[in-house]
């Protein structure tokens, strides 16, 4: 059964892994230069939603730190 969760994981890992690279061949010129690049990635009444705020809040930190090394 752990086997079995453990594949079923993988595989939906794969699936949004496909999706955000699909998503990204389409990625415009302009979108990395806005300041809330990660809407470009949604559709439109996701953009507000807590999962999509807290990659948001992430993603900010973690440009934060770069920008700080």
């Amino acid at each position: 059964m752990r086997e079995q969760v453990k594949a079923l994981e993988l595989q939906a890992e794969r699936t949004l892994l496909e999706r955000l690279e699909a998503l990204a061949r389409g990625w415009p010129a302009q979108a990395s230069a806005t300041p809330d690049w990660l809407a470009w990635l949604v559709p439109g009444l996701a953009r507000n939603h807590d999962a999509l705020n807290q990659l948001r809040a992430a993603a900010r930190e973690l440009q934060d730190a770069e920008v700080g090394d």
